[in-house]
Protein backbone atom coordinates (compact mmCIF):
# COMPACT_ATOMS: atom_id res chain seq x y z
CA UNK A 1 0.00 0.00 0.00
CA UNK A 2 2.81 2.43 0.86
CA UNK A 3 4.28 2.27 -2.67
CA UNK A 4 1.05 3.09 -4.53
CA UNK A 5 1.47 6.21 -6.70
CA UNK A 6 -0.91 9.09 -6.07
CA UNK A 7 -1.53 12.26 -8.09
CA UNK A 8 0.55 15.20 -6.94
CA UNK A 9 -1.15 17.59 -4.49
CA UNK A 10 -0.11 20.60 -2.45
CA UNK A 11 1.80 22.03 -5.46
CA UNK A 12 4.17 19.07 -5.56
CA UNK A 13 5.53 18.16 -8.98
CA UNK A 14 5.19 14.67 -10.45
CA UNK A 15 3.70 11.68 -8.64
CA UNK A 16 4.83 10.62 -5.19
CA UNK A 17 4.28 7.55 -3.03
CA UNK A 18 2.34 7.73 0.21
CA UNK A 19 5.51 7.64 2.31
CA UNK A 20 7.16 10.35 0.19
CA UNK A 21 4.19 12.70 0.70
CA UNK A 22 4.12 12.00 4.44
CA UNK A 23 7.85 12.75 4.59
CA UNK A 24 7.09 16.17 3.08
CA UNK A 25 4.56 16.75 5.86
CA UNK A 26 7.11 15.73 8.49
CA UNK A 27 9.64 18.19 7.08
CA UNK A 28 7.04 20.99 7.18
CA UNK A 29 6.05 20.22 10.77
CA UNK A 30 9.32 21.75 11.93
CA UNK A 31 8.28 25.04 10.37
CA UNK A 32 4.53 25.13 11.03
CA UNK A 33 4.46 23.31 14.37
CA UNK A 34 2.79 20.20 15.77
CA UNK A 35 -0.67 21.35 14.69
CA UNK A 36 0.43 20.60 11.11
CA UNK A 37 0.41 16.90 12.03
CA UNK A 38 -3.40 16.94 11.87
CA UNK A 39 -3.21 17.71 8.14
CA UNK A 40 -0.68 14.91 7.71
CA UNK A 41 -2.94 12.41 9.51
CA UNK A 42 -5.94 13.56 7.46
CA UNK A 43 -4.05 12.89 4.23
CA UNK A 44 -2.97 9.43 5.42
CA UNK A 45 -6.57 8.48 6.29
CA UNK A 46 -7.90 9.70 2.94
CA UNK A 47 -5.14 7.91 1.02
CA UNK A 48 -5.75 4.61 2.82
CA UNK A 49 -9.51 4.96 2.32
CA UNK A 50 -9.07 5.37 -1.45
CA UNK A 51 -6.67 2.42 -1.69
CA UNK A 52 -9.13 0.22 0.20
CA UNK A 53 -11.95 1.29 -2.13
CA UNK A 54 -9.86 0.41 -5.18
CA UNK A 55 -8.98 -2.98 -3.69
CA UNK A 56 -12.65 -3.69 -2.95
CA UNK A 57 -13.67 -2.93 -6.54
CA UNK A 58 -10.87 -5.16 -7.87
CA UNK A 59 -12.30 -8.00 -5.78
CA UNK A 60 -15.76 -7.31 -7.23
CA UNK A 61 -14.43 -7.38 -10.79
CA UNK A 62 -12.40 -10.56 -10.25
CA UNK A 63 -14.76 -12.58 -8.07
CA UNK A 64 -18.15 -11.02 -8.70
CA UNK A 65 -20.50 -9.95 -5.95
CA UNK A 66 -23.92 -10.97 -4.67
CA UNK A 67 -25.84 -7.72 -5.10
CA UNK A 68 -28.67 -9.03 -2.92
CA UNK A 69 -26.34 -8.64 0.09
CA UNK A 70 -25.35 -5.28 1.55
CA UNK A 71 -21.80 -4.18 0.72
CA UNK A 72 -21.39 -2.48 4.11
CA UNK A 73 -22.36 -3.79 7.51
CA UNK A 74 -25.22 -1.83 9.08
CA UNK A 75 -23.09 -0.82 12.06
CA UNK A 76 -20.48 0.76 9.75
CA UNK A 77 -22.88 3.17 8.04
CA UNK A 78 -23.16 5.65 10.91
CA UNK A 79 -20.69 8.10 12.38
CA UNK A 80 -23.21 8.76 15.16
CA UNK A 81 -26.45 6.77 14.93
CA UNK A 82 -29.14 7.94 14.30
CA UNK A 83 -27.92 11.48 13.54
CA UNK A 84 -24.87 11.38 11.29
CA UNK A 85 -24.14 8.85 8.57
CA UNK A 86 -20.60 7.91 7.66
CA UNK A 87 -19.27 9.84 4.64
CA UNK A 88 -22.70 11.35 3.96
CA UNK A 89 -24.37 14.75 4.22
CA UNK A 90 -27.69 15.25 5.99
CA UNK A 91 -29.75 17.65 8.09
CA UNK A 92 -31.20 17.80 11.59
CA UNK A 93 -34.31 19.96 11.58
CA UNK A 94 -36.59 21.20 14.34
CA UNK A 95 -38.55 24.30 15.33
CA UNK A 96 -36.92 27.13 17.29
CA UNK A 97 -36.19 26.43 20.98
CA UNK A 98 -36.62 22.67 20.54
CA UNK A 99 -33.02 21.95 21.48
CA UNK A 100 -31.49 20.69 18.25
CA UNK A 101 -28.25 22.59 18.94
CA UNK A 102 -27.98 20.96 22.38
CA UNK A 103 -28.38 17.54 20.80
CA UNK A 104 -25.84 18.29 18.07
CA UNK A 105 -23.33 19.69 20.58
CA UNK A 106 -23.50 16.60 22.78
CA UNK A 107 -23.16 14.40 19.69
CA UNK A 108 -20.01 16.38 18.81
CA UNK A 109 -18.54 15.87 22.27
CA UNK A 110 -19.27 12.12 22.31
CA UNK A 111 -17.82 11.55 18.86
CA UNK A 112 -14.73 13.49 19.95
CA UNK A 113 -14.20 11.51 23.17
CA UNK A 114 -15.49 8.19 21.80
CA UNK A 115 -18.02 7.63 24.59
CA UNK A 116 -21.46 6.05 23.87
CA UNK A 117 -24.26 8.38 22.78
CA UNK A 118 -27.83 7.46 21.74
CA UNK A 119 -27.29 4.36 19.54
CA UNK A 120 -23.57 5.03 19.02
CA UNK A 121 -21.46 2.50 20.97
CA UNK A 122 -18.08 3.34 22.46
CA UNK A 123 -15.75 4.06 19.53
CA UNK A 124 -12.35 5.47 18.72
CA UNK A 125 -12.38 9.28 19.11
CA UNK A 126 -13.11 11.25 15.95
CA UNK A 127 -11.92 14.70 14.94
CA UNK A 128 -15.01 16.94 14.90
CA UNK A 129 -15.36 20.60 13.93
CA UNK A 130 -18.48 22.49 15.04
CA UNK A 131 -19.23 25.72 13.15
CA UNK A 132 -21.63 27.76 15.30
CA UNK A 133 -23.31 30.64 13.44
CA UNK A 134 -26.13 30.91 16.01
CA UNK A 135 -24.50 31.84 19.35
CA UNK A 136 -21.25 32.94 20.95
CA UNK A 137 -18.55 30.92 22.69
CA UNK A 138 -19.80 31.88 26.17
CA UNK A 139 -23.13 30.13 25.58
CA UNK A 140 -21.34 27.03 24.34
CA UNK A 141 -19.11 26.94 27.45
CA UNK A 142 -22.16 27.13 29.71
CA UNK A 143 -23.76 24.21 27.86
CA UNK A 144 -20.59 22.12 28.11
CA UNK A 145 -20.48 22.83 31.85
CA UNK A 146 -24.03 21.46 32.15
CA UNK A 147 -22.75 18.29 30.42
CA UNK A 148 -19.83 18.07 32.92
CA UNK A 149 -17.37 18.58 30.06
CA UNK A 150 -14.22 20.50 31.03
CA UNK A 151 -13.43 22.37 27.82
CA UNK A 152 -10.65 24.53 29.27
CA UNK A 153 -8.59 21.54 30.49
CA UNK A 154 -8.46 19.93 27.06
CA UNK A 155 -11.05 17.23 27.75
CA UNK A 156 -12.41 17.77 24.22
CA UNK A 157 -9.11 18.04 22.34
CA UNK A 158 -10.62 16.25 19.31
CA UNK A 159 -13.43 18.82 19.08
CA UNK A 160 -12.80 22.21 17.50
CA UNK A 161 -15.55 24.72 18.24
CA UNK A 162 -15.62 27.79 16.00
CA UNK A 163 -17.60 30.84 17.04
CA UNK A 164 -18.96 32.14 13.72
CA UNK A 165 -21.58 34.40 15.30
CA UNK A 166 -19.99 37.51 13.80
CA UNK A 167 -21.24 36.97 10.26
CA UNK A 168 -19.64 40.17 8.99
CA UNK A 169 -16.27 38.40 9.05
CA UNK A 170 -17.38 35.06 7.58
CA UNK A 171 -18.19 34.30 3.93
CA UNK A 172 -21.58 32.75 3.19
CA UNK A 173 -21.44 28.99 2.85
CA UNK A 174 -23.44 28.88 -0.39
CA UNK A 175 -20.57 30.71 -2.11
CA UNK A 176 -17.25 29.37 -3.34
CA UNK A 177 -15.39 31.63 -0.89
CA UNK A 178 -17.41 30.17 1.97
CA UNK A 179 -16.82 26.60 0.82
CA UNK A 180 -13.08 27.25 0.48
CA UNK A 181 -12.98 28.74 3.98
CA UNK A 182 -14.76 25.72 5.54
CA UNK A 183 -12.55 23.25 3.65
CA UNK A 184 -9.43 25.08 4.84
CA UNK A 185 -10.58 25.03 8.48
CA UNK A 186 -11.68 21.40 8.41
CA UNK A 187 -8.61 20.23 6.50
CA UNK A 188 -6.14 21.98 8.80
CA UNK A 189 -7.80 20.36 11.83
CA UNK A 190 -7.96 16.95 10.17
CA UNK A 191 -11.72 16.81 10.71
CA UNK A 192 -13.66 13.60 10.12
CA UNK A 193 -17.07 15.14 10.93
CA UNK A 194 -18.28 18.71 10.27
CA UNK A 195 -21.41 20.16 11.92
CA UNK A 196 -22.87 23.44 10.63
CA UNK A 197 -25.24 25.28 12.98
CA UNK A 198 -27.21 26.41 11.11
CA UNK A 199 -27.93 26.46 7.37
CA UNK A 200 -30.09 29.59 7.63
CA UNK A 201 -27.50 31.67 9.50
CA UNK A 202 -24.51 30.40 7.51
CA UNK A 203 -26.22 31.36 4.23
CA UNK A 204 -28.19 34.33 5.61
CA UNK A 205 -28.95 37.56 3.86
CA UNK A 206 -31.01 38.46 0.82
CA UNK A 207 -30.05 35.24 -0.97
CA UNK A 208 -31.53 32.90 1.67
CA UNK A 209 -34.96 32.75 0.01
CA UNK A 210 -33.53 32.07 -3.44
CA UNK A 211 -34.28 28.64 -4.85
CA UNK A 212 -30.62 28.36 -5.82
CA UNK A 213 -29.19 28.94 -2.33
CA UNK A 214 -29.68 25.39 -0.92
CA UNK A 215 -28.37 23.85 -4.13
CA UNK A 216 -25.26 26.03 -4.04
CA UNK A 217 -24.78 25.35 -0.32
CA UNK A 218 -24.88 21.61 -0.97
CA UNK A 219 -22.81 21.66 -4.15
CA UNK A 220 -20.14 24.07 -2.89
CA UNK A 221 -19.74 23.31 0.82
CA UNK A 222 -21.30 19.91 1.54
CA UNK A 223 -20.00 18.16 -1.58
CA UNK A 224 -16.58 19.72 -1.04
CA UNK A 225 -16.39 18.25 2.47
CA UNK A 226 -17.74 14.87 1.34
CA UNK A 227 -15.10 14.80 -1.36
CA UNK A 228 -12.45 14.99 1.37
CA UNK A 229 -13.95 11.96 3.13
CA UNK A 230 -15.78 13.87 5.88
CA UNK A 231 -19.30 13.36 7.24
CA UNK A 232 -21.51 16.48 7.34
CA UNK A 233 -24.55 17.47 9.40
CA UNK A 234 -26.26 20.84 9.08
CA UNK A 235 -29.03 22.14 11.32
CA UNK A 236 -32.18 23.54 9.74
CA UNK A 237 -35.59 24.87 10.75
CA UNK A 238 -37.48 22.97 8.04
CA UNK A 239 -37.07 19.52 6.45
CA UNK A 240 -35.13 19.61 3.23
CA UNK A 241 -37.42 16.99 1.68
CA UNK A 242 -40.70 18.53 2.76
CA UNK A 243 -43.41 18.50 0.09
CA UNK A 244 -45.40 21.22 1.78
CA UNK A 245 -47.22 24.19 0.28
CA UNK A 246 -44.65 26.84 -0.46
CA UNK A 247 -41.82 24.44 0.32
CA UNK A 248 -38.52 24.74 -1.48
CA UNK A 249 -38.48 21.91 -4.06
CA UNK A 250 -34.80 22.64 -4.72
CA UNK A 251 -34.06 21.44 -1.20
CA UNK A 252 -35.67 18.08 -1.89
CA UNK A 253 -33.38 17.54 -4.85
CA UNK A 254 -30.12 17.85 -2.93
CA UNK A 255 -30.67 16.51 0.61
CA UNK A 256 -29.06 13.10 1.12
CA UNK A 257 -30.99 12.16 4.26
CA UNK A 258 -32.46 13.95 7.22
CA UNK A 259 -33.57 13.68 10.82
CA UNK A 260 -36.69 15.53 11.95
CA UNK A 261 -36.82 16.28 15.68
CA UNK A 262 -40.00 17.08 17.59
CA UNK A 263 -40.71 17.80 21.25
CA UNK A 264 -43.64 16.49 23.25
CA UNK A 265 -46.20 19.15 24.13
CA UNK A 266 -46.61 17.86 27.69
CA UNK A 267 -42.90 17.39 28.46
CA UNK A 268 -40.16 19.55 26.91
CA UNK A 269 -37.52 16.93 27.78
CA UNK A 270 -39.14 14.19 25.66
CA UNK A 271 -38.09 14.22 22.01
CA UNK A 272 -38.65 12.14 18.91
CA UNK A 273 -36.19 11.65 16.05
CA UNK A 274 -37.59 10.55 12.70
CA UNK A 275 -35.00 9.51 10.10
CA UNK A 276 -36.41 10.55 6.73
CA UNK A 277 -36.15 8.53 3.53
CA UNK A 278 -33.25 9.66 1.37
CA UNK A 279 -32.85 10.06 -2.38
CA UNK A 280 -31.26 6.65 -2.82
CA UNK A 281 -34.31 4.70 -1.69
CA UNK A 282 -33.05 3.77 1.77
CA UNK A 283 -35.86 2.64 4.04
CA UNK A 284 -37.06 5.13 6.63
CA UNK A 285 -35.94 4.03 10.11
CA UNK A 286 -38.38 3.73 13.02
CA UNK A 287 -39.01 6.82 15.10
CA UNK A 288 -36.54 7.05 17.98
CA UNK A 289 -37.62 8.35 21.38
CA UNK A 290 -35.05 10.48 23.19
CA UNK A 291 -35.15 11.80 26.75
CA UNK A 292 -33.18 14.87 27.82
CA UNK A 293 -31.92 14.43 31.37
CA UNK A 294 -30.39 16.86 33.86
CA UNK A 295 -27.51 16.49 36.30
CA UNK A 296 -25.50 16.26 34.08
CA UNK A 297 -27.29 17.31 30.91
CA UNK A 298 -27.45 14.40 28.49
CA UNK A 299 -29.67 12.74 25.89
CA UNK A 300 -30.56 9.04 26.10
CA UNK A 301 -32.70 6.71 24.03
CA UNK A 302 -36.09 6.24 25.72
CA UNK A 303 -39.14 4.07 25.15
CA UNK A 304 -41.65 6.82 24.37
CA UNK A 305 -44.08 5.59 27.03
CA UNK A 306 -46.05 7.62 29.56
CA UNK A 307 -45.95 6.70 33.26
CA UNK A 308 -49.30 4.90 32.99
CA UNK A 309 -48.10 2.97 29.96
CA UNK A 310 -44.91 1.97 31.79
CA UNK A 311 -46.94 0.76 34.77
CA UNK A 312 -49.05 -1.31 32.38
CA UNK A 313 -45.90 -2.80 30.83
CA UNK A 314 -44.60 -3.80 34.27
CA UNK A 315 -47.92 -5.43 35.17
CA UNK A 316 -48.11 -7.44 31.94
CA UNK A 317 -44.42 -8.38 32.11
CA UNK A 318 -44.83 -9.73 35.66
CA UNK A 319 -47.35 -12.37 34.49
CA UNK A 320 -44.75 -14.11 32.25
CA UNK A 321 -47.60 -14.67 29.82
CA UNK A 322 -46.85 -14.51 26.09
CA UNK A 323 -50.29 -14.54 24.48
CA UNK A 324 -52.18 -11.28 24.99
CA UNK A 325 -55.03 -9.53 23.29
CA UNK A 326 -56.11 -5.95 23.95
CA UNK A 327 -59.31 -7.17 25.60
CA UNK A 328 -57.56 -9.61 27.94
CA UNK A 329 -54.94 -7.03 28.86
CA UNK A 330 -57.59 -4.40 29.66
CA UNK A 331 -59.33 -6.89 31.96
CA UNK A 332 -56.08 -7.96 33.63
CA UNK A 333 -54.66 -4.50 34.24
CA UNK A 334 -57.80 -2.42 34.69
CA UNK A 335 -56.45 0.33 32.44
CA UNK A 336 -57.84 1.97 29.34
CA UNK A 337 -57.65 0.48 25.86
CA UNK A 338 -55.37 3.28 24.64
CA UNK A 339 -52.83 2.66 27.43
CA UNK A 340 -52.94 -1.10 26.88
CA UNK A 341 -52.40 -0.80 23.11
CA UNK A 342 -49.24 1.26 23.64
CA UNK A 343 -47.95 -1.18 26.29
CA UNK A 344 -48.59 -4.24 24.10
CA UNK A 345 -46.94 -2.58 21.11
CA UNK A 346 -43.83 -1.93 23.18
CA UNK A 347 -43.68 -5.50 24.53
CA UNK A 348 -44.11 -6.93 21.02
CA UNK A 349 -41.35 -4.67 19.75
CA UNK A 350 -38.99 -6.01 22.44
CA UNK A 351 -40.08 -9.60 21.72
CA UNK A 352 -41.44 -10.19 25.23
CA UNK A 353 -44.92 -11.22 24.06
CA UNK A 354 -46.22 -12.93 20.94
CA UNK A 355 -47.40 -10.94 17.92
CA UNK A 356 -51.19 -10.58 17.59
CA UNK A 357 -53.06 -13.46 16.02
CA UNK A 358 -54.70 -12.89 12.68
CA UNK A 359 -58.37 -13.65 12.47
CA UNK A 360 -59.23 -16.31 9.89
CA UNK A 361 -61.18 -15.01 6.93
CA UNK A 362 -64.87 -15.87 6.92
CA UNK A 363 -65.94 -18.47 4.38
CA UNK A 364 -66.85 -16.82 1.11
CA UNK A 365 -65.43 -13.48 2.27
CA UNK A 366 -63.14 -11.28 0.26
Amino acid sequence: MNNVKVPARLNLDGELTRDEVLAKFDQSAGVFGAEFNHLRDSFARQFDREVNKQAAWRDVEEEGVDWSQPLVEAGDTWACEPLIRQDRGGYLCADDDTGKSLLALEASVRMADGKPFLLKPETEPRRVIYLDFERDRGTMLKRLQLMNVDWLNGETKNLKYMDCFDLARKPRLHTQDGADWVLAQAGAFGAEVVIIDSYARSCGGDQLNSTETPVRFYDQTVMGLLGEGMSVLWLSHTPWNANRPGGNRQQQAVAGYGVVMNRAVSNKNRLTLEVRKDNEGQATAPTYFVERQDGPLRHVIGDGLTEKQRECVVTIRATNRKDWSVTSAVEATGTSKKVVEAALAHLRLTGEIDPPRRRPKAAGGR
